[in-house]
């Protein structure tokens, strides 16, 4: 059923004007597809960068609070260590509470819980976890997003 016009002649696409017309989308998201992917990507590293920024620096502000290095507790951070924030035991005592008030969460155990921590923020391809490392002299000195291999994907320094 074609509409005609007053004149007679055939108002509607011919087959071959669709498929000229499918064809084009096609050409477009192939050459498009995978450069949104890309930029997606981009993006969630983006946001794991600025996760382990926010880590790092809470992390300092901790080391630095002296109401934290004077309690002298064994949660304080020895020098060397390489703390895993997927692990309680590494943001104990009032080193672990200054970490995760900085973070804005309620207590250590939520921070570095499983499913609802810092970890379960990550977006990266590959990140399931991350490190704060501790230099000699008892200052953090990066902060990395790691693969389950412990490899690092993004670090901040």
């Amino acid at each position: 059923m074609y509409m005609k016009r007053k004149n007679g002649k055939n108002r509607g696409g011919s087959l071959i004007e669709i498929v000229l017309v499918v064809a084009a989308l096609a050409f477009l998201v192939a050459v498009l597809t995978p450069q949104i992917l890309e930029q997606v990507e981009q993006t969630k590293v983006s946001a794991d960068t600025q996760l382990a920024d926010s880590v790092m620096k809470a992390v300092m502000l901790a080391l630095a609070d002296p109401a934290v290095v004077e309690a002298d507790e064994p949660g304080l951070p020895k020098p060397g260590a390489v703390l895993r924030l997927d692990n309680a035991d590494d943001f104990s005592g009032a080193f672990g509470k200054a970490v995760t008030e900085q973070l804005g969460y309620d207590s250590t155990a939520l921070m570095v819980h499983a499913q609802n921590g810092i970890v379960s923020e990550l977006k990266s391809k590959g990140a399931c976890g991350m490190t704060v490392t501790i230099d000699r002299f008892g200052d953090c000195v990066s902060a990395a997003v790691v693969d389950k291999d412990g490899s690092e994907l993004i670090v901040i320094e």
